[in-house]
């Protein structure tokens, strides 16, 4: 009788592991189903809620003067007309520009919506890597940019520029020159 016991005892003690393992395959594979699809996401294509031409990240400029920036943004960083929503008297109330895959969006000031253009130094910093950092801070020099920090090499690996544009908001232009793993970064005394 001790044998039956230990024998029950133990398929007790079994079944509910064996109940586990066969839910856990069943849940594993719904887990590996959603991580796949998030990785194939990630690496083919484009999730469906992105339009085509768009990036998941656009910052919005306020500007005062919409069509100067425009034409600055074209002439000193190379950017590229997208489009131009106009409003009464042909005013710009809307723009897109793009520069490779990403673009940016801007628009005027809108006091009623709490939108103002910078009125000193910008809290915020756009990075922009472009091919020949030298060359863009030359270009944006020349269209009324001015240059805080002139192109230098980074520890980072990128040669970068800091440029404020006419309309105060504030700009690190780079061009990647060189990989230099994280860990081995090191940091300016």
């Amino acid at each position: 009788m001790a044998k039956k016991k230990a024998k029950k005892a133990a398929a007790k003690s079994k079944s509910p592991a064996k109940k586990a393992m066969k839910k856990s395959p069943a849940k594993a594979k719904k887990t590996e189903t959603a991580a796949s699809r998030s990785q194939s996401t990630a690496s083919s294509t484009r999730p469906k809620w992105i339009p085509p031409g768009v990036n998941p990240l656009t910052p919005i400029l306020v500007l005062r003067n919409v069509e100067a920036a425009l034409d600055f943004y074209q002439r000193a960083f190379g950017f590229k007309l997208r489009n131009v929503m106009r409003g009464p008297e042909n005013a710009i109330l809307h723009a897109e520009m793009s520069h490779v895959d990403s673009q940016i969006m801007m628009g005027p000031e809108s006091p009623e919506r709490g939108a103002f253009a910078p009125t000193g130094p910008s809290p915020v910093t756009l990075y922009i890597l472009v091919a020949d950092v030298d060359a863009i801070a030359d270009q944006a020099r020349l269209h009324g940019g001015n240059i805080v920090q002139p192109p230098t090499d980074m520890f980072w690996g990128d040669r970068t520029a800091i440029i404020i544009d006419p309309e105060g908001h504030k700009w690190m232009v780079a061009t990647h020159v060189k990989d230099i793993p994280f860990d081995q970064m090191e940091m300016p005394s």
